[in-house]
């Protein structure tokens, strides 16, 4: 398994970059550190300082690979340049990557804030997985075999849901998971998906039912005989604010959810339940793309 790191040097990216490596030497796969040399700069400095400014960052990048590599973990090291979100997606599908881990905080610029975060775009391009660290102690506890990892992943019983399960069978392999799989509908919505009379925006039990049986029947045919907790809540609005309250209640350590990867005004006009929960969740998420599902 290769996984890809990006790394701003901020001690948020240290701990997603010490989970990298301790999944790494689990899978018996090796991490590629990157960090990205933002080309904006190219418009603010002499040729001479860019040069200063590269020397710099690539020590510190060869620095933090160098304490990676002393866990046990097989690490390289790769300066790129570009915007940030756009290189890791392109040097992920370059690489072959099967993973791409960031952090969710860092050294953001105020111009970036209203445009989302590093992640949020990764996420959002990545033709791979993305696990966006929010606090690396559980995941660390989960390694090292101390604990069972928390994980809801939310399904909208889409191709995409398909992905996020069978990722979630994947980390299994690694250690003990215990998992929650949870959905978020509008009955009157779920009532015309069924098939079933009546619009009542009240009568939510039947609904209820049948979305238990549907989500158990996902859970089977992607987790196999995993004992999985399965939750269904209504929501008249968006979903992503009552899956990450879910997530609370749960207590979960991460949220993993599908991604369509809607672009344009797709995006603009559907939304994406994704992009609300990595930008409001307060615990890990991790983004499955539905093309990479196998």
């Amino acid at each position: 398994m290769k996984i890809l790191c990006g790394t701003d040097f901020s001690q948020h990216a240290v701990d997603a970059a010490d989970v990298a490596a301790r999944w790494a030497t689990r899978l018996r796969g090796s991490v590629v550190l990157v960090h990205v040399f933002e080309s904006d700069l190219a418009r603010l400095l002499s040729e001479k300082q860019l040069d200063e400014l590269r020397h710099q960052r690539q020590a510190k990048l060869n620095q933090e690979a160098a304490r990676l590599r002393k866990s046990g973990a097989r690490v390289a090291a790769e300066l790129l340049e570009g915007s940030p979100s756009a290189a890791l997606a392109d040097f992920a599908a370059q690489s072959r990557a099967d993973l791409i881990v960031v952090s969710s905080l860092g050294l953001i610029a105020p111009s970036r804030w209203l445009v989302g975060s590093v992640a949020e775009r990764v996420a959002q391009s990545s033709p791979v997985p993305t696990l966006v660290v929010r606090g690396g102690t559980a995941f660390r506890a989960w390694a090292e075999g101390r604990r069972a990892l928390n994980i809801l992943v939310g399904s909208d019983l889409s191709a995409s849901s398909d992905a996020a399960l069978r990722w979630v069978s994947g980390l299994r392999k690694l250690g003990p998971c215990r998992i929650t799989v949870a959905s978020v509908s509008c009955p009157p919505q779920e009532r015309h998906r069924l098939g079933l009379p009546g619009d009542s925006w009240d009568s939510q039990a039947e609904v209820q039912k049948y979305l238990e049986r549907d989500l158990r029947k996902q859970c089977e045919n992607n987790l196999g005989d995993a004992e999985v907790e399965v939750r269904v809540a209504a929501a008249w609005g968006r979903p992503d604010p009552q899956l990450i309250e879910l997530a609370r209640i749960e207590d979960a350590d991460l949220m993993v959810v599908g991604t369509h990867q809607r672009q344009g005004v797709e995006r603009l006009w559907l939304g994406s339940v994704s992009r609300g929960i990595l930008h409001h969740a307060p615990m890990s998420v991790a983004c499955v793309p539905a093309a990479s599902a196998e």
